[in-house]
């Protein structure tokens, strides 16, 4: 099945990845490995953020901070239809989609190097994100 940037989609349950593992943690879908990092979004449900052609069809998931490429075969079903399948400026939100990956990716990687921050509250969570938060802001286009 082809799915569309703004779909909805269930990835295939941990169960299945278990069950076709091989000897290095990973099941080979086509040419592409679902490997062991990728099971923790499965049975999730994640959002077709990118579809890139080249030898076969695969997909940047929104939710995805690692940036991994997905195929049909490590899809289960489609829940939800995208509401806008017409995309009038592909290449804009093409950079937008970029631009918001690598800030949630310096963003995790901030959180995770506590020298980028002074102080965190009860939760882990940054009371004061200095040069980490212009970092963002810059990537995002934001003065």
């Amino acid at each position: 099945m082809s799915y569309n940037v703004g779909d909805i989609v269930r990835i295939k349950s941990l169960e299945w990845y278990k069950a076709n593992k091989g000897k290095y943690d990973a099941v080979y879908c086509g040419d592409i490995p679902f490997i062991k990092i990728m099971s923790k979004y499965c049975g999730k449900e994640m959002t077709i953020a990118r579809i890139i052609e080249f030898n076969t069809t695969t997909y940047e998931l929104s939710e995805d901070l690692h940036g991994f490429d997905w195929n049909d075969d490590m899809i289960e079903c489609l829940v939800k239809p995208a509401t806008n399948t017409a995309v009038d400026e592909p290449f804009e939100n093409g950079v937008k989609f970029e631009r918001e990956r690598i800030a949630k990716v310096v963003e995790s990687w901030c959180r995770l190097n506590t020298d980028w921050f002074d102080e965190y509250d009860s939760e882990g969570c940054n009371l004061n994100y200095g040069k980490a938060e212009e970092l963002i802001n810059l990537i995002l286009g934001k003065e």
